[in-house]
C-alpha cells in the first residue's frame, strides 16, 4: 500500500508539473490583443498610411499564427476593422497584417513590446456595394474575435 500512495504522489507531482509547462504555452488570450490594440495607432505602408484602433470603432482579428515561449511570444494576427466617418459619411476600413510582440513580465503576465505591420489596405469607401465587399472580407476575420461598441 505505500508503494501505491509513493506512485500516486509522483504521478500527481508529474500532471502538476506538466499543466504548469502547457500553461506557459498556452499565448496572449484574444481579450488582452483586443485591449493592447485600443488606442495604439499603426503604420503601414512605410508609414505613409496609418490606423488608429479606436475601442469605438468594430475591431476583428484572428490569430494566424504564435510562436511561444517561456518568456517571449510572437502572434501573427489578421486584422479588420471599420468605423463610418460622420463628417464624410464615409466607410473608413483596414485589414491586413500584423505581428504583435509580447514579453513575459515579472508576473507571468503577457506585455505587449512591439507592433510589426506586414501588410495592410487603408481605404475610405463611399458605395455601399463596396461596403459589402469589404464586409464580405471582413466577417470570416470576425470568427477569431470580435469587438463592438455599438
Amino acid at each position: 500500500m505505500k508503494t501505491n500512495g509513493v506512485l500516486m504522489l509522483g504521478v500527481c507531482l508529474l500532471t502538476l508539473t506538466m499543466c504548469r509547462f502547457m500553461d506557459t504555452k498556452k499565448g496572449v488570450p484574444n481579450e488582452q490583443i483586443n485591449s493592447d490594440l485600443n488606442n495604439k495607432t499603426v503604420k503601414f505602408n512605410g508609414g505613409k498610411d496609418q490606423w488608429y484602433f479606436s475601442p469605438d470603432y468594430e475591431k476583428c482579428f484572428l490569430v494566424e499564427d504564435a510562436e511561444v515561449t517561456a518568456s517571449d511570444a510572437l502572434v501573427a494576427v489578421r486584422v479588420s476593422s471599420w468605423y463610418q466617418s460622420d463628417i464624410t459619411k464615409l466607410y473608413m476600413t483596414a485589414i491586413g497584417e500584423m505581428l504583435l510582440h509580447y514579453k513575459k513580465d515579472g508576473d507571468n503576465n503577457w506585455v505587449l513590446e512591439r507592433i510589426e505591420p506586414r501588410d495592410a489596405t487603408l481605404a475610405g469607401i463611399s458605395d455601399e456595394e463596396e461596403f459589402k465587399q469589404f464586409l464580405d472580407k471582413h466577417t470570416p476575420v470576425c470568427k477569431g474575435f470580435r469587438h463592438t461598441s455599438y
